[in-house]
């Protein structure tokens, strides 16, 4: 059989044991429990589970059985190569160079022409660190209903402890809501517009480096919303632009020897020359959000905020819509799809390839989300100090470490350290 021939087989294989997964999990799988010796090494754990459960399973154990765990929990190799090592005909994944983070998608990745079974080892782990219970899966690829074991671990195993989540501490204040964030990467300086001043802050200090006050608006209006952000063109000096919604007007602020100064107006998105041949932004006066026109002249939506942010392919958008919901336009087919965070959103920001959203009510979190796939991407970022709904948000770099910036209403700003690539 060819190459090619073989990569069309296993497609079609994972396809059919995904479908068999799927078609199981209408019915729940039969549950058992154990009770488990766990002193000694990880490997001999392993080898009293493998004898344990082959020898109680009614023989949905039979046969040449694919063995794999979650990815994060590294720690539990030894345990399940201490069960290969003891029955030959039980196979590690890891060593097909199979990783997966949950049972489906392993399930997914198995050649139903190699196995019979997958069983899948994953440990419910405490606050502590420690294991007091596993959960062993058994997925016969065929023919043959789920299996659960439930094994209590006598004495608890010990993988390592859970990383403390990251906290937000208190950074500065500005003295008025920050309507918009946005970061000058290659001088590291984070750039914050109030509705009086757009400031330039020094890490260091933690002060505006540059400000410029800004025109008050219209009797009776409030200022904003704001879209901020900053141009790096080839060939060409960093510009900041600002554009500010409730006034249907922005500026470009260009950098020189002195630092930066305001320079022409904008008339649309702060955003890159090649990026505009695409699709413009236009507003139909004071107070109206921006319409995204593609260059085919395609509507793609209203929007009061706009961040962008790195797909699987491509360049991507993240749009909060007039309405609070979130839309994310993709770069590569500028198709517009629903956002990943599901009712009403607040502020929104990027990370890399995180898109960055608020929650507007309490319990008040921000939360990670990654376009492909569409999932949540981590943790939940939240702090007893998050007492209100944040009103911008960014990431930038704050002392080598990737950072998440979140001002409160009243101008307070808060930081977080992000696990993820930098922005």
């Amino acid at each position: 059989m060819s190459a090619a021939a073989r990569i069309v087989a296993l497609l079609v294989a994972s396809a059919v044991t995904a479908a068999a997964l799927a078609a199981e999990t209408a019915s729940p799988p039969q549950v058992k429990t154990e009770t488990l010796k766990t002193d000694g090494s990880l490997a001999l754990v392993g080898q009293r589970l493998g004898t344990q459960l082959l020898a109680h399973s009614g023989g949905a154990l039979s046969g040449r059985l694919a063995l794999a765990w979650p990815a994060t929990a590294v720690w539990l190799e030894p345990l399940c190569r201490g069960w290969s090592d003891a029955f030959p005909g039980t196979v590690l994944l890891a060593d097909l160079g199979v990783s997966a983070s949950t049972e489906v998608e392993a399930f997914g990745q198995i050649d139903a022409a190699s196995f019979s079974a997958l069983v899948w080892v994953a440990p419910v782990t405490a606050k502590d660190g420690s294991v007091s219970m596993l959960q062993v899966a058994c997925r016969p690829i065929k023919g043959k209903a789920p299996l659960l074991f439930e094994v209590s671990c006598t004495p608890p195993l010990r993988g390592p402890a859970p990383p403390p989540p990251p906290g937000f501490q208190p950074w500065t204040d500005l003295g008025g809501d920050v309507l918009a964030f946005a970061w000058e990467p290659g001088a590291r300086r984070l750039w914050a517009c109030t509705a009086q001043r757009l400031m330039r802050l020094d890490l260091a200090t933690r002060k505006a480096e540059q400000s410029w006050d800004l025109p008050a608006p219209a009797a009776g209006k409030a200022a904003g919303p704001v879209i901020l952000g900053v141009v790096a063109d080839e060939g060409k000096p960093v510009r900041v632009g600002l554009f500010d919604l409730g006034r249907a007007e922005g500026r470009w602020y260009e950098s020189g020897a002195e630092g930066f100064a305001p320079g022409a107006s904008l008339d649309g998105l702060p955003l890159p020359e090649r990026t505009l041949r695409f699709f413009t932004a236009s507003t139909e006066g004071p107070g109206s959000p921006f319409r995204v026109t593609s260059y085919q002249d395609k509507e793609l939506g209203s929007c009061t905020q706009f961040v962008r942010f790195s797909g699987a392919s491509s360049a991507c958008f993240g749009c909060r819509t007039p309405q609070g919901a979130l839309k994310v336009i993709r770069g590569d087919t500028l198709a517009v799809q629903d956002g990943p965070a599901k009712g009403p959103v607040g502020a929104v920001g990027s990370a890399g390839a995180i898109l960055l959203v608020a929650s507007p009510e309490a319990p008040f979190v921000v939360k990670g989300y990654a376009l492909e796939p569409d999932h949540s991407w981590g943790s939940s970022w939240t702090s007893p100090l998050l007492t209100a709904a944040p009103t911008a948000l960014c990431s930038g770099e704050l002392e080598g470490k990737v950072t998440l910036f979140a001002a409160l209403p009243g101008g307070a700003v808060f930081t977080c350290p992000l696990p993820t690539p930098g922005p």
